[in-house]
């Protein structure tokens, strides 16, 4: 298995590193998990998730929409998903070019010192269209324009978008009745790497696996979040 992973690595040109929880957790500990991402998380209980279903399509200000709802790219309503399981409300990738075009790579760049881990990363240096090809660049342009009725889009953390994975699919390892679009190879988290400020961590949607870093200066794609304000997402570390 540790061949397979470094095989992927350099497949996927990213540092990779053998470890499930990124914040240093015993990946083996006999906690509940979320079904599908190996995270541990709690927002809704398990009997309202499963009541609801895992996922809710949502259009323009957060509007709950049928689960027959046509994508934005059908001419539908269908822009975001919320994650019912963590409360994270997720943009969902179109298929046409454009700010939100699926294929859209972006380098990553913060030049908060709060925030960036102690390293700003690299400016523009991706390739995209709607805004200047950086993850700063990418979420500011979001903001502006108030995707979906909303100001407050950001970058996920590596446990946010991890919750993501599903592992009982590959390439991508995600429900794409959900999130259409999605590109089988690295997305951008806004964790930097703890022992190389250079480095942030990387969710390689191929196989899902959340061990994964990569340099702030290379080229990724990106998905936004926000949270729904009933309630703070809880990620259990023990």
């Amino acid at each position: 298995m540790a061949a397979l992973f470094g095989s992927l690595c350099v497949m996927l040109g990213m540092g990779c590193h053998a470890l499930a929880d990124p914040a240093g957790n015993d990946a083996g500990q006999s906690r509940e998990r979320s079904e599908k991402s190996g995270l541990w998380v709690s927002w809704n209980s398990v009997e309202e998730t499963e009541a609801i279903g895992r996922y809710t399509k949502l259009g323009y200000g957060g509007s709950e929409l049928p689960e027959t709802a046509a994508h934005v790219d059908e001419g539908g309503p269908w822009i975001i998903t919320r994650d019912n399981e963590t409360g994270l409300i997720w943009e969902v990738k179109t298929a046409t070019e454009g700010l939100r075009y699926r294929a859209n790579t972006y380098t990553w760049f913060d030049p908060n010192p709060e925030t960036n881990g102690g390293y700003d990363g690299t400016p523009n240096g991706g390739d995209c269209t709607g805004s200047a090809c950086d993850t700063g660049s990418y979420i500011e342009a979001l903001n502006v324009q108030k995707f979906g009725g909303f100001s407050d889009w950001r970058m996920p953390n590596v446990r946010e978008l991890g919750s993501l994975v599903n592992t009982e699919t590959y390439n991508p390892a995600i429900d794409t009745r959900w999130f259409p679009n999605t590109m089988s190879h690295g997305y951008w988290s806004s964790t930097t790497y703890v022992l190389d400020s250079t480095l942030a961590w990387v969710v390689p949607f191929y196989h899902g696996l959340v061990n994964h870093y990569g340099s702030k200066s290379g080229a990724y794609h990106v998905r936004a979040v926000r949270k729904e304000n009933r309630s703070e997402v809880v990620f259990l570390s023990e």
